[in-house]
């Protein structure tokens, strides 16, 4: 930490290594931007998600713009938000109870839900690449849970199937 250097050789240090870092996850941004642009010129070719969660807060259902005596009556429904987006194709929603875990078992669980939607009637032609864009947490996605289900998925309904890790910044 920058803050807690105490000399000056100590200050450099870390100000190169901000600078290596900052160098390192623009030029991640950039592919991972290249990667949705693909996704979204060539949506047979390519399918790009990311997915991610809203597990800082809580957020209460129905939420109402302005509040009055009549709308703080009621009990509301407290939750938590996992969301994915199918670059170029839909935009998905879960609201996820605050008692559930939202470990591997919830990543696992959004993948069907949202390939189901998007392939599951047989409309849509389903592109060969699958690439999956998560946050760098082992707890919820960089385990052997998520890393088998994305190996069973390019045995079953995709030829490449490839994880990126976004890294802090």
């Amino acid at each position: 930490n920058l803050r807690n250097a105490t000399t000056d050789k100590q200050r450099e240090e870390l100000a190169v290594a901000k600078r290596a870092h900052a160098t390192f996850y623009k030029a991640e941004r950039q592919a991972y931007n290249n990667i949705v642009a693909r996704a979204k010129a060539k949506p047979d070719d390519l399918l790009s998600v990311i997915i991610d969660g809203a597990d800082q807060s809580c957020y209460s259902l129905p939420h109402f713009y302005e509040r009055s005596k009549e709308t703080d009556k009621g009990v509301p429904y407290v939750a938590k938000l996992h969301g994915s987006i199918a670059h170029g194709v839909a935009t998905f929603a879960f609201t996820v109870p605050m008692y559930a875990n939202a470990g591997a078992k919830l990543t696992i669980e959004t993948i069907p839900r949202f390939l189901h939607t998007l392939y599951g009637d047989g409309t849509r032609k389903r592109p060969p690449r699958f690439v999956l864009q998560l946050d760098n947490t082992t707890g919820q996605n960089k385990n052997n849970f998520v890393l088998a289900y994305l190996q069973f998925l390019a045995k079953t309904m995709f030829h490449v199937v490839e994880a990126n890790f976004l890294p802090v910044g």
